[in-house]
């Protein structure tokens, strides 16, 4: 299972996105399990897992990224509540959560930067991963990679877990920056 990124929500719509979910949460009792997850009697069948594609933004709230931020969290949630319901039957939840990545919505999020400070692309990378231990960003084909391991006989006891695949950005402590 894969989610598609989320745009990012004004935040004049967290309020009316508040109310959904509040709505939403009232009416979920009233749904039978099999039918929010479709799929779900045949990956019980195969004993079958789902990754759950999250991000960073899952863990941590960025600047005026509301809806993103609250999707992502809930995709960690949601990977969570499956892991732990349908364990029983065999079934494995996990999600990776990406830092910045080198694909074209984390371009698109480079021009105000770009424009801003006159920086080419691969400056404007270099620019927001500066602090990250590892000083670059993911490619598609590592995220892939770790993707691959989570689905993989070699990740069979592994459910319920979120795989941080960010350079070491997430272990920063951002408040002692300024004293590097």
């Amino acid at each position: 299972m894969i989610h598609p990124a989320v745009q990012k929500v004004p935040d004049s719509l967290h309020s009316t996105f508040h109310l959904r979910t509040m709505k939403h949460n009232r009416n979920q009792r009233q749904i039978k399990q099999k039918s929010q997850y479709p799929r779900l009697p045949s990956l019980i069948a195969r004993r079958g897992n789902v990754l759950f594609v999250a991000s960073i933004a899952s863990l941590a709230a960025g600047p005026q990224a509301c809806g993103y931020v609250t999707a992502k969290h809930a995709l960690i949630g949601l990977m969570r509540s499956v892991a732990r319901d349908y364990g029983p039957q065999g079934v494995r939840a996990n999600a990776i959560c990406p830092g910045w990545v080198t694909t074209p919505m984390a371009d698109e999020e480079m021009h105000p930067l770009m424009q801003a400070e006159g920086l080419s692309l691969t400056e404007a990378y270099q620019r927001v991963c500066r602090d990250v231990p590892l000083r670059r960003p993911a490619s598609p084909e590592e995220i892939a990679q770790a993707c691959q391991f989570l689905c993989s006989p070699q990740a069979a006891i592994i459910s319920g877990a979120t795989l941080v695949a960010d350079g070491g950005a997430s272990i920063v402590d951002v408040p002692t920056l300024a004293f590097a």
